[in-house]
């Protein structure tokens, strides 16, 4: 995962490369991921902080949605016909 003060450093880049004062240049960010599933990894053994921990985490990300149900798919042969669900 990558961590959180990267994450600050890369929207200050690219405000500087895109010369716009907004976090990234403007740019829009998709993430995706279980950001919480592990710690970002670090050098020198210093404390990871999560991208979500980051400074410019509320400023860029307007929507977060969260999957609460696990859904493991199952061979075509085992699904219902009716289903467009793929679980």
């Amino acid at each position: 995962m990558i961590d959180g003060k990267l994450l600050d450093k890369l929207a200050i880049i690219g405000s500087h490369v895109r010369e716009d004062p907004r976090p990234f240049g403007g740019l829009q960010l998709v993430l995706c991921g279980d950001f919480l599933q592990l710690p970002p990894v670090t050098r020198n053994n210093h404390d990871p902080v999560f991208a979500f921990e980051s400074q410019v985490w509320p400023f860029v990300i307007e929507r977060m949605i969260s999957l609460t149900t696990v859904c493991v798919p199952r061979p075509l042969s085992a699904r219902p016909s009716s289903s467009g669900f793929p679980c």
